[in-house]
């Protein structure tokens, strides 16, 4: 019991791959995965830095057909059970960008993996073991919301950043505004005093 929960979770281990990736402008980055027909395949990606904070997705199947595809997503998930096996290609592209590199962070997890190594079979899972693969999709759905959460922070910061400094040069200009109308109306009221003495 206890080497197949083992078994169970280095597989479960196995079949994930995070990445972070540098597109350079007016390219396009591409990776493959390997999927069998009628496994599941999930997929979360965010831009974590560089211009408008977006990029172009593609994924391809092995005959070449598109199975997902996007443009200028920030983020994004998505989940489609595979019709063919074979090699699939997740493309993400900066050619709409001719200056600003963007770094995208992804993750990509394909199901039924375990089912293929046989290193446990349906009738061998026990109802704890099945727990435990909902725990451990449930993980990897949290771990995707919280890089989303820990990328959607620092982008908050530095707009929070860049709005605070704005704020201050404002500030800045209407103090500076508001001094120079009070000493221009304090020299106007002399000026006027002055003349009305001398009559």
């Amino acid at each position: 019991m206890s080497r197949l929960l083992i078994l169970s979770l280095l597989g479960f281990l196995s079949i994930s791959s995070a990445l972070n990736v540098l597109v350079r402008p007016n390219e396009e980055q591409c990776f493959f995965e390997d999927v069998d027909r009628a496994d599941k395949v999930l997929a979360s990606f965010n831009v974590a830095q560089g211009g408008q904070l977006d990029i172009d997705v593609r994924i391809i199947g092995p005959d070449g057909k598109i199975v997902y595809e996007s443009e200028r997503e920030r983020e994004g998930s998505l989940q489609f059970v595979a019709i063919q096996s074979g090699q699939h290609k997740i493309c993400f592209g900066n050619i709409m960008s001719t200056v600003t590199a963007k770094t995208v962070s992804f993750n990509i997890y394909v199901g039924n993996k375990l089912h293929r190594q046989e290193s446990a079979s349906t009738e061998h899972l026990n109802p704890l073991e099945t727990t435990l693969q909902l725990m451990q999709e449930g993980s990897f759905s949290l771990s995707d919301l919280m890089t989303y959460a820990v990328v959607r922070e620092h982008n908050c910061h530095g707009t929070n950043l860049s709005t605070n400094s704005r704020v201050m040069l404002v500030s800045l200009f209407k103090t500076g505004a508001v001094v120079m109308m009070g000493f221009i109306q304090v020299m106007a009221l002399r000026r006027f005093f002055e003349r009305t003495k001398g009559v």
